[in-house]
């Protein structure tokens, strides 16, 4: 089974003129589905921003899949409609599969609307026991019902399986770079770069935040080795500038600390950009500093009342 993931094109308004990072959600998808099932590539069209559609349209002529998947935010689901439209009059027998954080806020609705004639399932919530659990049934035709965390509709009716648990961070591998079709073009700041995480979740209840509905109020921690490995294959990938995803990195900010010095320490010679809060910096003191000194040079930064 061959298995293509396709990134979206669309990010913020002016976003794009700073950086273009890699999707981190589809490199861990293919790192984290069993081996010797499937085929996977990453069409990360955030470089292709020019020409999305002409560029998928290759991708789907020359790797020809038997399963397309899409992500999206919901500034991004207009996008990803187009794209999978596209998909499926390219061949009406590619299954097309929608994740993300719109999916996971608005199952309900998307299940209930036309564009459903294209998608023939939703990935609720985290993706890679879904997703691998999905492709294992697609693969040896389990019923789709035992699946976690998909929606779908079965004679015109909505399905929705009950959510998968959250994964423990030491089960979660490291994302497969090498999955991805196009290699260069990613940059932030000018700087050729890449994604990490070093964390998921958090604990707590800003009101315009999605976070919750992805993870639930939780806070799950790499252990700091598997994120200095992540790190050094960034780098082998040829990454000078990393973007930390981490929703606060700061929560724990002595953990954080422990990081920086781990980084200044190995010498990996590299510039950071993270999301870090308020609240953070005042319970750590000397955490800016170290984060300095580790190669921090931007920090979005949450305001907390």
């Amino acid at each position: 089974m061959k298995i293509l993931l396709v990134g979206n094109p669309r990010t913020v308004m002016g976003f794009n003129r700073l950086t273009k990072i890699p999707s981190l959600n589809l490199a861990s998808l293919a790192a984290n589905v069993d081996k010797g099932i499937c085929e996977i590539q990453i069409a990360d069209l955030v470089v292709k921003d020019r020409d999305p559609k002409g560029a998928l349209l290759k991708v789907l002529n020359d790797y020809k899949p038997d399963v397309a998947g899409f992500t999206a935010m919901s500034f991004q689901y207009q996008t990803a409609l187009e794209l999978i439209k596209l998909t499926k009059s390219f061949s009406s027998k590619v299954i097309t599969l929608l994740g993300g954080y719109h999916v996971t806020a608005d199952k309900e609705n998307i299940l209930a609307s036309e564009e459903m004639k294209n998608i023939d399932f939703l990935i609720d919530g985290e993706g890679e026991v879904p997703f691998n659990e999905l492709v294992k049934a697609l693969a040896n035709g389990h019923e789709f019902e035992k699946v976690p965390g998909i929606a779908f509709l079965k004679n015109g009716k909505p399905v929705i399986t009950d959510r998968s648990v959250l994964l423990e961070p030491e089960k979660i591998k490291i994302p497969d770079r090498s999955a991805r079709i196009y290699k260069k073009g990613f940059h932030m700041m000018g700087m050729q770069a890449d994604v990490i995480e070093t964390s998921r979740g958090c604990v707590y209840d800003c009101n315009f935040c999605s976070i919750r509905n992805m993870y639930g109020k939780s806070f799950r921690k790499f252990s700091i080795d598997r994120i200095m490995t992540d790190l050094e294959d960034a780098k082998r990938h040829g990454a000078k500038g990393i973007f930390i995803t981490d929703d606060n990195i700061t929560l724990d900010g002595k953990r954080y600390l422990e990081l920086c010095n781990e980084i200044v320490k190995a010498k990996l010679n590299l510039t950071f950009a993270v999301q870090a809060s308020v609240r953070g910096f005042m319970k750590t003191p000397g955490l800016a500093a170290a984060m300095a000194q580790a190669g921090t040079k931007f920090v979005f930064l949450g305001i907390e009342n």
